[in-house]
């Protein structure tokens, strides 16, 4: 009889612990059972009477019975990492699908779903014949909208960013239509964390893979790239994937493993070195044994990312004029060893912010097997993760330095990594307690943890994303709608979005070499009808750069339109600046989120 009892005295005060965990994370609940409104919101009242039940059973049963009881209830509860995992995945597209931002915005969006409409219509490249009537130097390059470059011969344009999400963006327009573009990066996702997972229980255990999993589902720079059609997100799935694949044994993994490899490397091909550490470490594995085994899954591997380098190659051959080009132009002065230091200190503090100073534990799981005897992973899998985090480190510890925590999106790849070995150096520390302690630990960690970081991805703005990015859809829509077929924007961030949505053309301000009054008139002799398009914090550098030597630069005038939250938008008409007479401020309506079509 003492046994049910026992085992209802340890499952009410571990149940007691998770609702004062519940507490915690949620800030307090509120429930109405028949009429009758139930709220509880103090985690400490929980807490204390779970404490309290756990006290009593141990004096009245036996310590060692209680921890008994405990392990017990750990090892029944561990048939549900698998589906915590699912959950997890699941729970991430559906976010990424709720929350995302529907939107070819600013550069980076614009440039890659832009480019999926290009690969769809089946040509990349931008004839703009009509450059030749502006009497500019670099007018090729007014013309292109930043996310594109001109063409190395003719007046075009072609685009700066590598072809492998364009692609995938380009497929899922094909089956899915306008919107297809925006499920790619939420699917993606959902399949990051769930290979996450999978990372995790072969490298550790089902419980590392699974905390590794949850973690990365609730990590804020990972949600907030999981909001944008951007390709940091797809490069975390895909080399994910690929070390999975590349920690089994047999050779359909190994393949498996280069064309998750390659399809990572055309997506992002400056982290192509990480292919090298992949095959490095199939061809090491099974050194003790006969040689052309390794060899054999090394060539397995390889096969699909050879052709995936070739590909990159003869597309930036054909667009940029040299196989070892870029769409970002020369990139040599973006890398300095003196960058090392700086970003070294940002990505650290970075890290901790968004992750907690916990983060720290992946560096024990990394370097145990090198400094002791210790294996908190899988030998092979954390000599693999040492490569990839020092190469990944490698690749942008020496690129420029950026202010803001965001940039953590570069760091992405190697998160999944850095999190399942945070997860199994936690658990093994956990595994030095008793079982009763160990339990109620578990269940703090993972609250204080997972709080942690939904909170400050919250805090930071991670569900405002969706509205403040669909005003690039709100404006080029009133553009579409008000303004003639023959209206040009001269325009920086919205230059992209105006193109796409309203297909209307635009000119980068920046690259405009003549003044401001002779720039409009120029476009005006041309035949188009010029409009200037400015975010608020835009106007600065735009007066900054035409104030002095033109009223027009100085937008001292009434603007002809203007989308006031969130961050102000001004369209102005320059053919309104000595016009006294009063003209009604046309009001930019709210975008609706399902409107994907372009031109």
């Amino acid at each position: 009889m003492s046994v049910p009892i026992r085992r209802f005295v340890v499952l009410a005060a571990l149940a007691l612990f998770m609702w004062a965990a519940v507490l915690y994370a949620t800030g307090g609940v509120r429930f109405t059972i028949l009429d009758f409104r139930m709220t509880s919101r103090d985690p400490v009242r929980p807490f204390a009477l779970a404490f309290v039940l756990l006290a009593v059973g141990s004096v009245v049963f036996g310590r060692r019975r209680v921890d008994d009881e405990c392990e017990h209830v750990a090892a029944r509860c561990g048939v549900a990492v698998t589906p915590i995992a699912i959950a997890a995945s699941f729970a991430v597209t559906i976010a990424g699908l709720h929350w995302g931002t529907f939107a070819a915005s600013g550069v980076d969006a614009y440039g890659y779903v832009s480019q999926a409409a290009l690969w769809e219509r089946g040509a990349v490249r931008v004839e703009q014949p009509f450059v030749a009537k502006v009497p500019w130097p670099d007018a090729d390059w007014a013309f292109a909208p930043m996310g594109y470059r001109p063409a190395v011969s003719g007046h075009a344009m072609v685009p700066s960013y590598p072809p492998g999400l364009p692609l995938l963006m380009a497929f899922a327009e094909r089956i899915a239509g306008d919107c297809g573009p925006y499920y790619v990066v939420p699917v993606l996702g959902g399949l990051c964390v769930w290979f996450c997972y999978l990372l995790g229980r072969r490298a550790a255990s089902p419980i590392v893979g699974a905390c590794a999993a949850a973690l990365l589902a609730c990590s804020p720079p990972f949600l907030f790239q999981l909001m944008a059609p951007m390709s940091d997100v797809p490069a975390a799935a895909f080399w994910t994937a690929a070390l999975y694949f590349a920690l089994r044994e047999d050779d359909a993994a190994a393949a498996a493993a280069g064309v998750c490899a390659a399809s990572a490397v055309v997506i992002r091909p400056n982290l192509a070195p990480l292919a090298a550490v992949i095959l490095a470490s199939l061809a090491w594995s099974h050194r003790d044994e006969a040689t052309g085994r390794a060899w054999k899954r090394a060539a397995w591997f390889a096969a699909p990312v050879l052709p995936a380098l070739i590909a990159i190659a003869t597309i930036n051959w054909r667009l940029y004029g040299s196989p070892t080009s870029s769409g970002y132009g020369d990139l040599s002065t973006a890398y300095e060893v003196g960058h090392i230091a700086a970003n070294a200190r940002r990505y650290t503090i970075w890290l901790i912010e968004t992750h907690t100073w916990l983060i720290g534990l992946s560096a024990i799981g990394l370097l145990a097997p090198v400094m002791t005897r210790s294996k908190i992973l899988e030998s092979r899998a954390s000599l693999l993760f040492l490569g990839f985090a020092l190469v990944t480190a490698a690749s942008y510890l020496t690129y420029a330095v950026f202010e803001e925590w965001l940039y953590l999106r570069f760091f992405l790849p190697v998160l999944p990594v850095l999190l399942v070995a945070m997860a199994a150096s936690m658990l093994r520390a956990l595994g030095y307690l008793t079982p009763t302690v160990r339990a109620l630990a578990f269940v703090a960690l993972a609250t204080f943890l997972v709080t942690h970081e939904l909170l400050f991805a919250i805090d930071a703005g991670l569900t405002k994303l969706g509205p403040a990015e669909r005003r690039y859809v709100a404006v080029a829509r009133f553009i579409e709608a008000v303004t003639p077929p023959n209206a040009v924007f001269l325009s920086l961030q919205h230059g992209g979005s105006v193109r796409h949505y309203a297909g209307r053309l635009t000119v980068r301000f920046d690259r405009v070499s003549p003044d401001l009054d002779r720039a409009l008139d120029s476009l005006e002799g041309a035949g188009w009808r010029p409009f200037i398009l400015l975010e608020d914090w835009e106007e600065p550098q735009f007066k900054g750069q035409f104030g002095g030597s033109s009223a027009a630069g100085r937008l001292a005038w009434r603007p002809y339109a203007r989308l006031d939250a969130p961050g102000g938008v001004n369209i102005y008409d320059p053919k309104q600046l000595n016009d006294a007479a009063s003209h009604e401020l046309a009001v930019i309506p709210p975008p609706d989120r399902c409107d994907c079509r372009h031109y």
